[in-house]
């Protein structure tokens, strides 16, 4: 059954020539039959798009002009593949990279569970260590049975339930975003991924992580030094997700 399902693969690039051989020569090694990768590039200014054509010519790739965000930019990636009927959606950042069985894993498990609407592997940084940000929202907030069968060194099941993943490594099933459509466009980067993950609870499917599998998420948290600038966005993008809370239900503007 899993070689007759169209799955498709988006990421979104800008400036992220140091990434592309390993993000992009993982998605297109990896397990799967009828797999569409799409690059959807936000005006690179670097030689992020001319290694697209190089390198990966069986890339789609969709040059925006203009850096649209990460949700705006996914959108146009998830509308194209609700309209060339994808079965499966997986969403990967220019920063991470898969393993050749990852995908392929990921994807059957999420047959097994159909009321998953979101599935993530594990992720983990260039060290190979669990990566820290992970950490703060499915190991140590204490609210995860993760965390006890960690703690009681319990075999792990295949999948735990969480309220919330970065959209690092997303695979979205067709019915979830047929129900919850795109990211909301009003935010411009960060906090659209956590609002997302609130209109799938709401919609009556669950979001989960697969500790059998992982993600390589290429990022260093601890070199992060937050402007007044930068502190400012945060602070529009908390006001952001609470204004669009739940309770916002129209999201026919998502596309």
């Amino acid at each position: 059954m899993l070689e007759e399902l169209k799955i498709v693969s988006i990421v979104v690039t800008f400036n992220g020539e140091k990434w592309i051989d390993r993000c992009f020569g993982s998605l297109t090694s990896s397990q799967i039959s009828n797999h569409t990768i799409l690059a959807i590039d936000n005006n690179s200014n670097d030689n992020t798009a001319n290694l697209l054509k190089s390198n990966f010519p069986n890339v789609i790739l969709i040059e925006t002009g203009e850096n649209l965000g990460f949700g705006k930019a996914n959108n146009i990636g998830l509308k194209w593949a609700l309209e060339n009927n994808a079965d499966h959606i997986f969403l990967l950042n220019q920063d991470a990279w898969v393993s050749n069985e990852t995908l392929k894993s990921l994807i059957q498990i999420s047959l097994n569970n159909p009321v998953y609407g979101i599935l993530s592997p594990i992720h983990m940084n260039d060290e190979k260590t669990i990566d820290s940000e992970f950490l703060k929202y499915c190991y140590l907030n204490l609210k995860t049975e993760f965390t006890f069968d960690s703690l009681l060194k319990k075999p792990f099941k295949s999948i735990y339930e969480t309220e919330f993943i970065n959209a690092a490594a997303w695979l979205i099933t067709k019915e979830c975003l047929q129900n919850n459509g795109g990211f909301m466009p009003i935010f411009p980067h960060y906090g659209e991924d956590g609002n997302y993950c609130e209109r799938v609870i709401n919609s009556g499917l669950k979001i989960g992580f697969t500790p059998g599998l992982t993600v390589i998420h290429d990022r260093d948290v601890k070199a992060r030094k937050l402007s007044y600038g930068k502190k400012f966005n945060r602070l529009y993008i908390f006001l952001l997700g609470v204004f669009t809370s739940i309770n916002a239900t129209d999201i026919s503007s998502s596309f």
